[in-house]
């Protein structure tokens, strides 16, 4: 028998005799009491160890087949329970006596019969199964069965052995293994691709410790092994075949002197960390020193981060705001505080506010005015907040100074120039006398002049007032059809002086637009004046208009001298001219169109230019119509 087919027949055995004997001892304990005196006063514990030691006896008999075994335990146990004369001489003798015996120890006054047949015959049908186990033809046979699940078992680990081996050699991920001292026992084919290597068997021969970068990291790692059994994600840089550096994360289980486990080549992960933490530096350069301010809060507006750029410009250092609300560490004054939280509510929902002007305190009290803009950012999978913050305080107070100087500039021309126009129409009017011919065409000259001045003055102011205060506009409903029939009519004058012909393809049912009349009356009238300005004798103007569902579009071409192409993108600046030269031809400084282009976009309109050089120009604007114009 082999030491397997012995050991498989001992573990059934022991199983078998073993479940027998519980069943004897539970029953011996719920009898005791009718058993004699000696046996009545055995504790459970006694009874316990008494049957374990019959069990072991009886183990041991099975195993060897040797009577001796079983005897020695009933020769023990009838020291104690009968005389020292009595020698059974073989098994059956044994099984007849503690029938006998089981049967004399019951007392005689027990009534129940059943008790003690029942201990009766656990204690026959244990000897029964001892009895069936040792015969020869018994062993045999189990023998024999065990021998072939033996030889069936061999077979389906063998038949797993080459499952497994062939998963591990078509693995995607490298498998070795390896001693203590660096020889290499197994590498599977994705590890030695991975070191550049054409089989398996040419990297084995070359050994392990060849493809270290660093022997100290080596030791390193066998030190841990050693320590701790086993490693995971252990990072080393290695070799390859060709001498190319590799990162590979070293996954091992020691055991004795040998030790495997898994590779996993993290190379291009390493170089994408190395790209991101270059890009990461970049922006934080790009960050820190950025001109603007730069906060990051998240949703509930505590500060996480800043540049040196908000640290000039609040006067707080970085870290005196880090974990502090942003809207109540006194950057905002109170009147302030809505119009801040109103925006932070807005990004926090997605949306990117701004440019808005604040005027915020700095550290020391003193008032400073931002243009800001805020983002919704996400940062390392945290939702934040990206606030941008752009000093105007010195803009601000330079346009101030600017629109004041204007303002200034303006009135104190406006009165001379009443003046002036005053006397010169007064002359004219004949009330002094009739004046020379050259002297009266020098005053019309001086009116005519004061008009064209009046009429800067108060596009000065015009912007100027916008610039201030903005747009003040009665809104009413106002169409667009009478607007443009008046205006041809007072400028009809104007155009035969010149020459020009004008057509209007304006319908009368062009429809309302909900508007400030004296305001659109400027837009158009600009437009046309700018249309005779550079429209030369004999040339033509028209305009047109089209309506739709919500808007109307009026076009005034003109067949002037156009506009050059890189000029256009200018036209609606402000004292924008195409020809800036003080010999130019055409009066002006530039500020018609800026005011055209401030009136429609306070109408919630468009307006854009086309124009080829020498061809003309046409200027088109689209306003909204009114609701009832809609509704209509």
């Amino acid at each position: 028998m082999t030491e397997a087919s012995k050991e498989g027949f001992r573990e059934v055995a022991s199983r078998k005799i073993s479940s027998k004997m519980n069943e004897i001892i539970d029953e011996w304990k719920a009898s005791k009491e009718w058993f004699c005196k000696p046996h009545s006063q055995m504790s459970d514990k006694d009874i316990e160890e008494q049957g374990s030691s019959l069990l072991s006896h009886l183990i041991k008999y099975v195993e060897t087949g040797e009577k001796d075994e079983l005897l020695a335990y009933v020769r023990e146990d009838l020291k104690s329970k009968v005389s020292k004369g009595y020698r059974p001489e073989d098994v059956e003798d044994a099984i007849r006596f503690w029938n006998y015996l089981i049967v004399r120890t019951l007392r005689p006054e027990f009534e129940k019969e059943d008790r003690k047949n029942r201990f009766a015959e656990l204690i026959s049908g244990l000897f029964d199964e001892v009895s069936g186990l040792v015969s020869k033809e018994a062993r045999s046979l189990y023998v024999a069965e065990l021998e072939l699940r033996v030889e069936e078992r061999t077979r389906q680990l063998k038949e797993s052995e080459k499952g497994y081996r062939e998963l591990v050699d078509n693995a995607l991920v490298g498998v070795y293994k390896t001693t203590l001292k660096g020889e290499l026992l197994y590498v599977n084919e994705a590890l030695a691709s991975m070191f550049g290597f054409d089989s398996p068997e040419e990297m084995i021969s070359e050994g392990a410790q060849a493809r270290y970068k660093d022997l100290n990291r080596r030791e390193v790692l066998l030190e841990v092994l050693k320590k701790e059994g086993k490693v995971t994600d252990f990072e080393v840089e290695v070799l390859t075949r060709t001498g190319k550096t590799k990162n590979i994360l070293v996954s091992a289980h020691l055991e004795g002197d040998v030790f495997s486990g898994m590779v996993i080549d993290i190379t291009e992960r390493k170089k994408a960390e190395r790209r991101l933490q270059r890009n990461e530096e970049r922006l934080k350069i790009l960050f820190d020193h950025a001109p603007d301010a730069y906060l990051l809060m998240d949703e509930e507006g505590i500060f996480v981060d800043g540049n040196k750029a908000a640290e000039r410009l609040f006067g707080y250092k970085k870290e005196e705001g880090i974990g502090q609300n942003l809207l109540e560490l006194g950057v905002f004054p109170p009147e302030e505080m809505e119009r801040a939280t109103e925006n932070l509510l807005r990004t926090i929902q997605g949306e990117i506010t701004g440019p808005d002007e604040f005027v915020l305190a700095r550290k020391d009290g003193s008032p400073i005015t931002v243009e800001t803009r805020t983002f919704p950012v996400t940062i390392a999978g945290q939702e934040l907040i990206l606030a941008i913050a752009r000093d105007i305080t010195e803009q601000k107070k330079a346009e101030e100074a600017k629109n004041t100087l204007l303002s200034n500039t303006s009135h104190e021309l406006r009165t001379p120039l009443t003046s002036i126009e005053g006397y010169a129409k007064f002359m004219l009017s004949g009330k002094i006398g009739k004046l020379p011919e050259k002297h009266e065409k020098c005053l019309k000259i001086i009116v005519e002049e004061s008009d064209r001045l009046r009429l800067l003055i108060d596009n000065f102011l015009d912007l100027i007032t916008i610039d201030i205060e903005g747009f003040r506009m009665d809104m009413k409903e106002v169409s667009i059809a009478q607007i443009i029939d008046r205006l041809a009519s007072s400028m009809k004058m104007q155009l035969e002086e010149k020459g020009i012909s004008i057509s209007r393809k304006v319908p009368t049912d062009l429809g309302y637009v909900r508007g400030d009349a004296a305001r659109l009356r400027q837009l158009f009238s600009n437009l046309l004046d700018n249309a005779i300005k550079f429209t030369p004798s004999g040339g033509s103007i028209e305009v047109r208009s089209i309506t739709d569902d919500s808007s109307v579009m009026v076009e005034v071409a003109d067949s002037g001298i156009g506009i050059p192409s890189k000029d256009l993108p200018h036209v609606f600046e402000r004292f924008y001219q195409s020809d800036g030269s003080p010999t130019r031809k055409f009066k002006g400084v530039g500020l018609g169109l800026a005011i055209c282009s401030e009136i429609v976009e306070a109408h919630g309109g468009h307006i854009e230019v086309e124009s080829k050089l020498g061809k003309g120009s046409v200027f088109r604007v689209t306003l909204p119509k009114s609701e009832e114009a809609k509704d209509g």
